[in-house]
């Protein structure tokens, strides 16, 4: 039963006005329902985020309470394990800085020989240029 109808012709244009004011707070209230659907979904994933980082961290707990820990591939080691892992990176390094090192001194070597050799050869250049100067004149 509409409002104003028992009214007449003014009831119904009440009856009118009041539908639109209607489908206007509805249209509102649509929208601020999109707009609230859209923080829980945002929320909820941020959640989802956060339930996440909260089990790695679980885990984690439990493997250190355990005299482990994680690598970096997610796999549980004990710190016996990372320590002879890390001592082993430690001389694989050490080895090729020797060899580096040692490269280093060969090649410094092998330049200084070579300049040596340059500049005996730009003193002979030097020379045989004196030489044919002299017999150009």
């Amino acid at each position: 039963k509409l409002l104003g109808s028992s009214m007449g012709r003014e009831g119904i244009l009440q009856d009118v006005k009041s539908i639109a004011e209607t489908e206007q707070v509805i249209k509102t209230k649509s929208e601020e329902l999109v707009k609230l659907q859209e923080k829980v979904s945002a929320m909820q994933e941020e959640e989802e985020r956060e339930k996440d980082l909260v089990d790695k961290a679980v885990s984690n707990l439990d493997a250190v309470r355990a005299g482990q820990m994680q690598n970096d591939e997610g796999e549980c080691i004990t710190y016996t394990e990372h320590l002879i892992k890390l001592k082993e990176q430690l001389s694989e390094a050490t080895t090729a800085n020797q060899q580096a090192q040692l490269k280093i001194k060969h090649f410094t070597s092998t330049i200084k020989k070579m300049e040596a050799s340059c500049k005996n050869a730009e003193k002979e250049i030097s020379k045989e240029k004196k030489e044919m100067e002299v017999i150009r004149w």
